[in-house]
């Protein structure tokens, strides 16, 4: 890995792009200009991992992991995405109960990059704005004097289900989502949706209770046999798929020993949709694939 010390020659280099300036203070049309120029690289970048694949990295993201003298990684990032960095690489050491002393530390690791005149990428599994602490990150560097950019990455909240070959919406059977994490701030226990009969909802996070959780959705309203899965590993070469019903998934995932990183999904389009009686889904190298179990004729 690059020497924390050394400082490369495009550390302070410059990018061109589109730049969409705007104001975050101001609600004016015309506050919001496009222009083409060259803007000064960030001293840290938020990088979104996306669910697992390599192969759903955006360019983006893949083009820091090419330049970054450090990356700061979360535990969760798969090796084979690691493995794609060409600088120093430090991973995260949050465990269970050691979150808030992990994160400052990461924190603490972002800036000391930054000083030192590193390219610093700190890469985040999913999306960095999605339950991914990003917003206190980038406050930190902010705080700091440092510059950020944050590059999306693909949620598993998103693609999990897709990639178990469940549509998170159709028409006629789903029509809106509800995303929700399983862990409230400080570990409490968080806001649970309201049940409402065409929707979806996933659940990040929520492994660790979901026999908390499934015994809670159905004292709130929810039918006991509302249709569940769990995605496990969502999108990688070790995915393994579930299902179930509020009354009946914790045991099925304890028999088969489900563990997180995993996608809680709930809803009528686990099984409404035709295709799941009938065709077998596998996800391959960035997509999913359907057969027909019996071949037409």
């Amino acid at each position: 890995g690059a020497d924390l010390n050394k400082r490369f020659s495009f550390t302070k280099g410059e990018e061109t792009a589109d730049v969409a300036v705007s104001s975050l203070n101001s609600s004016k049309n015309n506050d919001h200009v496009l222009k083409r120029e060259k803007i000064r690289r960030a001293d840290v970048v938020l990088v979104g991992a996306g669910p697992g694949d390599r192969e759903l990295l955006t360019i983006a993201a893949y083009r820091v992991l090419q330049e970054a003298d450090l990356v700061i990684a979360d535990v969760l990032v798969p090796e084979e995405i690691v493995n794609m960095c060409t600088g120093r690489v430090v991973r995260s050491r949050k465990t269970k109960g050691s979150a808030h002393s992990a994160q400052d530390e990461l924190n603490e690791w972002m800036v000391e990059g930054a000083r030192k005149g590193l390219y610093v990428c700190r890469l985040k599994g999913g999306d960095p704005f999605l339950f991914g602490r990003a917003t206190e990150e980038i406050q930190y560097v902010l705080d700091h004097g440092f510059s950020v950019k944050v590059i999306p990455g693909i949620s598993s909240s998103m693609c999990s289900s897709l990639s178990s070959g469940i549509p998170i919406t159709s028409r006629g059977v789903a029509n809106q989502i509800c995303i929700a994490t399983g862990h409230g701030r400080d570990d409490s226990f968080p806001n649970l949706p309201a049940y409402k009969e065409k929707s979806s909802y996933v659940f990040l996070m929520g492994m660790s209770r979901l026999k908390m959780l499934s015994k809670t959705l159905v004292k709130m309203g929810f039918p006991g046999r509302f249709p569940v899965t769990i995605i496990e590993k969502a999108t990688t070469a070790d995915q393994r798929v579930v299902k179930g019903t509020l009354n009946d998934i914790f045991e099925i995932a304890q028999e088969q020993n489900i563990k997180s990183p995993a996608t809680i999904v709930m809803g009528p389009v686990v099984e409404s949709i035709s295709w799941n009686q009938n065709t077998l889904v596998e996800y391959m190298s960035g997509g999913v694939y359907y057969y027909m179990k019996i071949a037409r004729s």
